[in-house]
């Protein structure tokens, strides 16, 4: 999609209406809620977190952020959004693997699947493999400082995207924790 291109843009009005098309078109499509293609767009958003090129992190965390709050308010349990995760191959391997027989996919709220998510899209600590000193990236080398430093940002633009959507039930928290969190 070109969408995606877009909330790179240095912009922000383009980067503001390439958010707008990208929510329209996954919540309110002819059918309703498209979840393939919002569980899609999700994977992506996290993934944009990461890069490094022009305004990808200030769109990509702005779109997150609206896209969760859209997703997470349009039913009271957050169980459209947990839809829409349900529709993510990652999620599916998460819920499959993680959960105890007595647990159910209902024991995972949408907020720890995202939790996970994020932290695994983002991690910029490679885990040491077996009988090597250091840890590699997918191609087997380690990762370069600058790829740290932008896996280190997007976590961050991540967390930040998350606690403004309301996923992670701030309303609960005192107003002073909230503006410290929010700022």
């Amino acid at each position: 999609m070109d969408t995606f291109y877009q909330l790179s843009s240095d912009d922000a009005n383009e980067r503001a209406l390439a958010a707008r098309d990208l929510i329209h078109h996954c919540f309110f499509s002819d059918n309703g809620l498209n979840a393939k293609d919002a569980a899609y767009a999700i994977t992506r958003l996290l993934n944009g977190l990461c890069t490094g090129r022009a305004a990808s992190r200030q769109g990509f965390a702005s779109c997150l952020s609206s896209f969760l709050r859209m997703a997470y308010s349009s039913s009271s349990d957050g169980g459209t959004l947990m839809t829409i995760l349900k529709e993510d191959e990652f999620t599916k391997a998460l819920l499959k693997d993680g959960m105890d027989d007595d647990e159910g996919v209902d024991g995972k709220t949408p907020a720890i699947v995202l939790r996970q998510k994020l932290l695994t899209t983002t991690q910029f600590i490679q885990p040491e493999e077996k009988g090597k000193k250091g840890g590699g990236d997918k191609f087997g080398g380690k990762m370069k400082g600058m790829e740290e430093r932008d896996h280190a940002f997007g976590r961050l633009f991540g967390i930040l995207a998350m606690v403004r959507s309301g996923v992670l039930g701030l309303d609960e928290f005192p107003s002073s924790v909230r503006c410290l969190v929010c700022v």
